[in-house]
């Protein structure tokens, strides 16, 4: 069974993740560690041409692109990706090996493909996002976690973060509904969110 939770960054994806592969007794891949090795095998240009996501820099002034342009960008970043999500799962499967695949790389288009081809008896999906910028900025504060660059991070880049979670979380569930995916919206109480989830992939 190969379970695929994709969504916005900065929603507690990877949290949520972790927690339903230990609850499965799954194993766990991350896009992110996907990403890195994807990376690592090509130039420094085609990084550029194939993975144009770019990050936020500490100094706000710094920031130039508008939300819904770093949306697009990180678009072409996951479908440049998907060939190697593709053989992991494709692996996965042939080897029947149970997966929790998680990670903002994640396409409603490529996963509607995945679960038309395999069916829902070998992959289901979910994805999570939140539009509400002012909770996501509060998230984003309270989460002292060491992964967490933005703790100590300025208001303004915070808030530059905060509108881009939400962009991007409105055109995800624009694709997930165009291809018929599940998509949730996070709520502050990620406890509740996080049953919600895992509720939904056991049920």
């Amino acid at each position: 069974m190969i379970y695929l939770l994709g969504g916005a960054p900065r929603v507690g994806k990877s949290i949520i993740g972790r927690e339903l592969a230990k609850a499965t007794e799954f194993n766990y891949v991350s896009t992110d560690d996907v990403t890195e090795k994807a990376l690592a095998a090509i130039s420094k240009e085609r990084q550029a041409i194939l993975f144009p996501g770019p990050n936020f820099f500490r100094n706000p002034e710094e920031n130039i692109l508008s939300p819904m342009e770093r949306t697009t960008l990180l678009m072409i970043s996951n479908g440049s990706l998907r060939p190697d999500i593709d053989a992991i799962v494709r692996n996965a499967i042939a080897e029947h090996k149970n997966l929790v695949v998680e990670g903002a790389h994640l396409l409603a288009s490529h996963v509607r493909d995945l679960e038309d081809e395999f069916g829902s008896e070998q992959v289901r999906s979910l994805f999570v996002g939140w539009k509400d910028v002012d909770a996501i900025a509060n998230g984003i504060h309270q989460d002292t976690g060491d992964m967490n660059w933005l703790k100590h991070g300025s208001p303004a880049v915070v808030q530059q973060v905060a509108e881009f979670v939400a962009a991007y979380s409105t055109r995800l569930q624009s694709d997930a509904e165009q291809h018929n995916v599940t998509y949730r919206e996070r709520t502050p109480d990620f406890s509740a969110d996080t049953e919600c989830v895992l509720e939904y992939f056991n049920r």
